[in-house]
């Protein structure tokens, strides 16, 4: 199995962290993973953090090279690089943690078979009650044109 999990930055944040431990996991249990962060390669905190996680036994690490704030121009170049990265490597599956990564990866998937798993992370909306921002409207759309795509969520708060 060939894994390709998608984080939007390696160095920091708990649903980060979560996908950098899942993909050290795998790979130390024999499971093809490619570790993926959305922004470019910035040079000094990038290269710790791909040597701390080369040691612990990450073999492929690459980035996206998507900007901040990206535009629509940006977001299809990052479709393109995603489909290519995915069909060069033979991946399976692809795991993200976030909606905009859930949106992404499901456009760039659509029509295929690659399996989708998407962690649902977002609790930093719990101050001001639950509401359907529009990427979970856009997501959950996805969601139902996609067979392939499965999520979970990190409480019944974010479900």
């Amino acid at each position: 199995m060939r894994v390709l999990i998608l984080a939007s930055q390696l160095n920091q944040g708990a649903a980060e962290t979560l996908a950098t431990k899942l993909a050290i996991d795998l790979s130390n249990n024999g499971i093809d993973t490619l570790l993926m962060g959305q922004y470019q390669e910035s040079s000094k905190e990038s290269k710790y953090i791909k040597e701390f996680l080369m040691k612990n036994g990450i073999k492929r690490i690459e980035f996206l090279n998507m900007p901040i704030n990206p535009s629509l121009i940006d977001i299809f170049k990052a479709i393109i690089r995603l489909k290519y990265l995915i069909k060069y490597n033979r991946i399976e599956v692809v795991e993200t943690s976030s909606l905009s990564l859930g949106i992404l990866v499901s456009l760039t998937c659509l029509g295929s078979k690659i399996i989708h798993v998407v962690g649902l992370h977002n609790t930093f909306n719990r101050k001001n009650g639950y509401k359907n921002t529009k990427l979970e409207i856009v997501f959950k759309s996805l969601v139902t044109l996609r067979r392939n795509t499965y999520y979970y969520a990190v409480s019944k708060w974010v479900k």
